[in-house]
């Protein structure tokens, strides 16, 4: 059987206009090579004309497909002589534009045949990834992209403890040169943040302002700026699930006066504090049953009156007889 396995590279996350490429790696496996080794026949050909005999033919299929709708939005192949034993790149590429682009996911297949009459028998490989479109990129602007909030490490109720928020923030700008080609233009910015812990009880008990500093110095031209990763300190005043609404936005320079895309700049996710006894009291906020705002049990006259969090589970002494 001859077969030509292949690896696949794809950047999966594109705008329009910015060409995504697909670069493929084939390789004959062994099998393939053994079929047309020089074993197999009594007749030795000369250096060249064996180079050209242990070639393979072999076509590379691409094909895009929306994933939303399984409707294909790009088709290409290419024809290639691959030398046994070696390995052999195609390349494709795809930009994403009307009238088949759209923000959103798509899946990357691509097939390997060897057409080549010296194989008796041929199995197809196939490889493929999923990619993203994001909308159309702005001409000159600043963009901010939020990714999930997460806990350093995990807390309880009162204890301090660090919140990771990865995000994208720059400013860019599409420029094209004499041959009409474009560039993307990227700068650091700085970014403001606001963030709104809501507890378990849907009640909102911090919030919290800053900004973050620029992303990153200088200038790159048609490379994506790294993902800076920026802290927060924040301490719960109760136990189980909180969400953390993020919402940022900028006020740099760079943005002044921009249509600016702040909008996947908020989002909203959910941290869990732990509940353990964190004030040495003796009680475990998992087991807090009441809050004391008056008196929460009486004998005759006599009331007694929580002034803090108790575990109903604990017995309780009668005061009259003491």
């Amino acid at each position: 059987d001859c077969k030509a396995p292949s690896s696949i590279t794809v950047e999966n996350k594109i705008g329009e206009w910015l060409p995504l490429t697909i670069d493929k790696t084939y390789q004959l496996d062994a099998a393939t090579a053994s079929a047309i080794s020089p074993l197999t026949t009594t007749y030795y050909p000369p250096d060249e004309a064996f180079k050209k005999y242990r070639e393979i033919a072999t076509t590379v299929t691409l094909q895009i497909k929306d994933k939303a709708t399984g409707s294909v939005v790009k088709t290409a192949s290419q024809n290639l002589m691959i030398y046994s034993g070696t390995t052999k790149s195609a390349n494709f590429s795809w930009t994403p534009s009307e009238p088949s682009y759209k923000a959103g996911k798509y899946t990357v297949i691509l097939t390997t045949h060897v057409t080549d009459p010296k194989c008796s028998s041929v199995i197809d490989d196939f490889k493929q990834q999923d990619i993203e479109v994001f909308p159309k990129l702005p001409d000159d602007a600043c963009v901010i992209k939020a990714y999930p909030t997460t806990l350093r490490t995990a807390i309880s109720r009162g204890q301090q403890g660090l919140l990771d928020i990865p995000a994208y923030y720059y400013h860019m700008k599409k420029e094209y040169n004499a041959s009409y080609a474009m560039h993307l233009h990227y700068k650091g910015i700085t970014a403001n943040y606001k963030m709104t812990f809501t507890n378990k009880t849907n009640k909102v008990d911090k919030i919290l302002t800053g900004s973050f500093p620029k992303s990153f110095t200088g200038e790159r031209v048609d490379i994506a700026p790294a993902k800076p990763t920026n802290t927060v300190a924040w301490t719960p005043l109760s136990s189980g699930n909180y969400n953390v609404r993020l919402e940022m936005t900028s006020t740099d320079a760079l943005c002044s006066g921009k249509v600016n895309d702040f909008s996947q700049g908020t989002r909203t996710d959910t941290v869990n504090v732990l509940a353990k006894d964190v004030d040495g009291d003796g009680y475990k906020d998992a087991q807090v049953l009441r809050t004391a705002r008056g008196p929460l049990f009486s004998y005759g006259n006599v009331h007694v009156a929580l002034k803090r969090e108790i575990n109903l589970a604990l017995p309780l002494i009668n005061p009259l007889t003491k």
